[in-house]
């Protein structure tokens, strides 16, 4: 993994005040229980569970710029999503996430932003 999608992923376990370690995360995208979804200069890491009505996955980390993720990052791990049968898929963020997740599809739903994928 590039040093600075490393270092983008330890400050957002620290911003989000998770008890894990940037290694911890890497073994488990080694290990398969966690995807990394990259660009360029930007990733995302996620994670897959069953929900109550199908599959549902998770935006757990990012790291590089909004821009970059909405552009290319967000679409690939949605690419992604549809592919393994996911019927939704939720992104962690701040508030001032919620005017440009929404163009892309997201809405609100208590602190995480949620995009159906009502074609599945």
């Amino acid at each position: 993994m590039k040093q600075e999608f490393r270092d983008g992923i330890a400050k957002a376990i620290k911003r989000n005040g998770h008890d894990t370690t940037v290694d911890a995360v890497v073994q488990g995208i080694e290990a398969g229980k966690l995807v990394l979804y990259s660009s360029a200069n930007s990733c995302l890491v996620a994670a897959y569970e069953d929900g109550p009505d199908g599959l549902e996955g998770y935006g757990i980390y990012v790291a590089g710029t909004l821009r970059e993720l909405v552009a290319e990052v967000i679409p690939q791990a949605e690419r992604d999503a549809r592919k393994r049968g996911a019927v939704r898929i939720y992104q962690n963020g701040f508030k001032g996430y919620q005017r440009v997740l929404n163009k892309a599809g997201f809405r609100l739903k208590t602190v995480l932003m949620q995009k159906e994928l009502v074609d599945v």
